[in-house]
């Protein structure tokens, strides 16, 4: 798709000390990238071959997004529409991608058979504040990597010296101590839960509406998963609250754990807000691409809801993750799934409340924290049948 000088300036674009352009970064040490990135890379790869082979005037519009060097947002979601396209078409479905006019639409029209949904694909970015962050910690080293080659007693050593820097990854944001009841795990919930809520408008309102996140970036790779989808999950004594689930079947009051083990403590506060899919919405689905994984999650209230020949087609997509998906394979079973597992998450956040009240002894300050859980704690609301 690219020249030799196009390349070039790709690899060489760069926003900051860190952060390389979107397309630069799939374009270098394609040989020797970690294993999330060759997935990332193949994924592209794949997708790349699908648009030119059915649609290469549609693909050669795309360059323009690419070759963007000032906003990487522009490449990066450049590089969302087209791993949809030929995720979609390699699954058999029909993508017709939508020209933009003067009044906005979805990016694509997909069918299958005489069902027909709106995909609407956006580019999760990572926090600002925390390219910001991570910034100014590169920089310190940097500073003082200069420091130190400058002082005459490095120049006479000769035995090599290793500079190491720390400092904390929160790419969804970190906490705001002035906000009350605010977690990492709830900051990111809440990230996702607003992803793209300013463009419900210009959604259709007659016929279902899909909407593709894609998380295929480096930024994701260790934080957004398949284990996030699930409600709750447990290991080596310590439990979890998925991001994913909360972020769209979670309910206000709900208990959000955040790695906790033998007693609840300080990280555990309660949800702020309703998930998407509580709230008034027009989708009928979020489909989530991750490197390795693609999950379904099916809105139980929606008001148009997904046709069925277009959600059994899903099982199709690249990486799909049945087990962690939630969909009516058979009728109202989204709706049964989610109210099930909804009491799976009080039942285990009752069970570290009678855990932790063992605890009090050793920690005094547990006392009130298990006090204000359990008075707070709200049942979840149901799900009505469709």
């Amino acid at each position: 798709m690219f020249s030799e000088d196009e390349r070039h300036t790709l690899c060489c674009a760069r926003q900051g000390l860190l952060r390389l352009h979107p397309v630069g970064q799939l374009l270098t040490d394609r040989e020797s990238a970690d294993s999330w990135r060759s997935r990332i890379i193949a994924n592209t790869d794949s997708a790349v071959r699908q648009a030119a082979a059915l649609n290469q005037p549609w693909l050669e519009r795309q360059k323009q997004r690419l070759l963007d060097t000032k906003d990487f947002s522009t490449p990066a979601g450049a590089l969302a529409e087209i791993r949809a396209f030929g995720a979609l078409t390699e699954a058999h479905f029909s993508v017709r991608p939508i020209k933009e006019g003067n009044v906005k639409t979805t990016d694509f029209a997909v069918s299958i058979g005489d069902a027909q949904v709106a995909v609407e694909v956006v580019a999760k970015q990572i926090d600002p504040k925390m390219q910001k962050a991570l910034e100014k910690i590169l920089s310190r080293q940097q500073e003082e990597l200069r420091r130190r080659a400058s002082a005459a007693d490095m120049r006479a050593q000769s035995k090599g010296n290793v500079l190491v820097g720390h400092g904390s990854y929160e790419p969804f944001g970190g906490v705001d101590s002035s906000k009350p009841g605010d977690s990492l795990r709830a900051n990111a919930i809440s990230r996702i839960r607003r992803i793209e809520d300013d463009k419900e408008e210009q959604l259709p309102r007659d016929e279902p509406t899909v909407l593709w996140v894609d998380f295929q970036d480096d930024a994701w790779a260790l934080v957004v998963g398949a284990g996030e989808a699930f409600p709750v999950t447990a290991s080596r004594g310590r439990v979890t609250s998925g991001l994913l689930w909360y972020a769209h079947y979670g309910w206000k009051g709900a208990p959000i754990m955040e790695h906790q083990g033998s007693a609840y403590d300080r990280r555990t506060v309660l949800m702020g807000h309703q998930g998407k899919f509580r709230d008034k919405t027009k989708l009928a689905t979020v489909i989530i691409s991750c490197p390795a994984t693609t999950i379904l999650f099916e809105n139980p209230s929606a008001n148009i809801p997904l046709p069925d020949s277009f959600r059994r087609q899903c099982l199709w997509l690249r990486s799909f993750e049945s087990q962690a998906s939630i969909a009516n394979w058979t009728p109202d079973l989204a709706q049964r799934t989610v109210n099930l597992q909804a009491e799976q998450i009080c039942y285990s956040a009752e069970a570290l409340i009678a855990i932790g009240a063992f605890t009090r002894q050793v920690d005094p300050q547990l006392d009130p924290i298990l006090k204000t859980i359990n008075s707070q704690l709200q049942p979840p609301p149901k799900f009505p049948k469709t």
